[in-house]
């Protein structure tokens, strides 16, 4: 996997989630290196409904496809 592109994507993500009323407390990069995955960890404020966090995400990364 390219890392600079998961780096990237991931950074333009949490910047348009900025903008949202999703915004991230933080995010990071997790790699599980016994199957060689990598997850976007994000951290929200503890009152956010996660369906409703899991819809603005997918909301934004529909929207800006062409970047992410």
């Amino acid at each position: 996997m390219d890392t600079a592109i998961l780096v990237r994507s991931g950074q333009a993500l949490v910047k348009h989630l900025d903008n949202t009323n999703m915004k991230p407390r933080a995010a990071m990069w997790v790699h599980n290196t016994d199957n060689d995955i990598w997850r976007l960890w994000i951290v929200v404020h503890p009152k956010v409904d996660e369906r409703e966090f899991f819809r603005v995400v997918a909301e934004t990364i529909t929207k800006n496809r062409d970047e992410l």
